[in-house]
């Protein structure tokens, strides 16, 4: 039987959290929340929900990580990633959980939709991002590695291979759902950068660097399992 949850990282978003989880309580489906290592002593206990504690900030990748292993543990078999910043359209939600309805089996993303507010820096990193991950999948079709809000069917291969633990974690788990032949569904959504963003420029530029980097040397490896499947 299928099960989900919401699933948000959080760091320091007080302003935003308590509105966030209004809107997510409509859809009367459980929320699991993940503090990693907040600063801003928020009283989580005024908000109702489940929520994971890291005792320091260790990433969103790894909070991610925390929350899809208590979720696993505690039999959902589907998580809902909402990121805490607010800056995705959360209107989109019904649509996301239209196409789960029906699609147990697919990754279900959202790829951005930008005006002319929209950062040129982050507009084309995501541009680059996916031309990478296009290479290191040999052909994987991606519209967007980057946006916080996904449904995944839970898997404990895919996050054991999935080894970042910041901002690009995001990109290395879609790539490795693509590896382990999921299909993926895509939802436009909006994207406001008014918002606060935690993205470091240099530091997850680098560490984004590193993971195509290291997405790279295992593409030998990915080819021959390929291989040998179309073989069998």
């Amino acid at each position: 039987m299928n099960k989900i949850c919401f699933l948000i990282p959080y760091y320091n978003h007080p302003a935003k959290i308590s509105k966030l989880c209004k809107i997510l309580k409509q859809y009367n489906l459980p929320i699991i929340l993940v503090d990693d290592g907040s600063s801003d002593n928020f009283n989580f206990e005024t908000l109702d929900i489940e929520v994971l504690k890291h005792d320091k900030n260790k990433g969103k990748g790894a909070a991610l990580k925390t929350g899809f292993n208590y979720a696993i543990k505690n039999d959902y078999t589907h998580a809902f990633q909402i990121d805490a910043d607010m800056q995705h359209d959360l209107s989109k939600i019904d649509e996301f959980l239209e196409i789960y309805k029906n699609n147990k089996d697919i990754v279900i993303c959202g790829y951005g939709k930008y005006d002319q507010t929209a950062p040129k820096a982050r507009v084309y990193g995501r541009k680059i991002t996916n031309f990478w991950a296009f290479i290191n999948t040999f052909g994987g079709h991606f519209k967007d590695l980057m946006i916080g809000m996904r449904i995944y069917p839970l898997n404990e291969e895919v996050l054991k291979k999935t080894k970042s633990n910041r901002m690009e974690f995001d990109i290395e788990v879609l790539i490795n759902y693509f590896k382990f032949d999921y299909k993926f569904a895509w939802v436009e959504v909006m994207i406001n950068y008014e918002s606060i963003s935690h993205f470091k420029m240099i530091r997850d530029n680098i560490l984004i660097s590193k993971m195509h980097a290291r997405c790279f040397f295992s593409l030998p490896k990915f080819l021959f399992k390929r291989l040998k499947n179309a073989l069998v």
